[in-house]
């Protein structure tokens, strides 16, 4: 995933489903798909992405599960 348009495309994209949820849902499904997004979904295309660009090796990936570990690679991610 070298290209950044389609990184940041698969980024926002499931963003709006959770703001759908909050606009929609009555109860707090909303929420929870939120937390799923940040927690894992976001961590895994983070992962998937530094592999691509060879800033980050496969068995290294957990470590984007520590808060704020992210901030380290924060320029490979987003403007590279």
């Amino acid at each position: 995933m070298k290209n950044t348009f389609l990184f940041w495309l698969l980024i926002t994209v499931p963003l709006a489903g959770v703001f759908l949820l909050m606009k929609y849902a009555h109860n707090y499904n909303w929420l929870i798909a939120l937390f799923v997004y940040i927690l894992f979904y976001r961590t895994i295309t983070d992962a998937l992405r530094l592999q691509a660009l060879g800033k980050l090796k496969g068995k290294d990936s957990w470590k984007l599960f520590i808060p704020f570990y992210r901030l380290k690679h924060f320029r490979a991610l987003y403007f590279e």
